[in-house]
């Protein structure tokens, strides 16, 4: 069994979201959220959007597959899809619908909310 380590400098414990991948929230404020997550090959967090926030997320090892979608008359279609290596940046404009898959199990990533996705 791997353990995923997030984030060695934090004391905070990381979370198992329900669809499989794990994160630790940095910051979360109305202005600014902050979160690191940790991916297992072929785990992915399904189509969603962030609302009104923005979204920017950093690969910081492994690698993610990007897709985006375009919802028209009840049905998602897929408009593109982006390996994004370690290293690199992808952003989210409010409302669009994205998902993130894990190409790997080393993948981890930065994501960076303005304003604050508070729950």
């Amino acid at each position: 069994m791997k353990v995923l380590v997030l984030n060695s400098h934090t004391k905070r414990d990381p979370i198992t979201h329900r669809f499989g991948y794990r994160y630790i929230q940095l910051i979360c404020n109305r202005w600014l959220e902050i979160l690191i997550l940790a991916w297992k090959a072929e785990i992915g967090s399904r189509p969603h959007n962030h609302s009104a926030s923005i979204n920017f997320t950093r690969v910081l090892s492994g690698q993610v597959l990007e897709r985006r979608y375009h919802l028209s008359g009840g049905q998602l279609t897929v408009t593109s899809e982006k390996v994004i290596r370690q290293g690199q940046w992808t952003w989210t404009p409010p409302y669009a619908i994205h998902e993130l898959v894990g190409l790997d199990d080393l993948a981890k990533t930065l994501h960076i909310y303005f304003p604050g996705r508070l729950k």
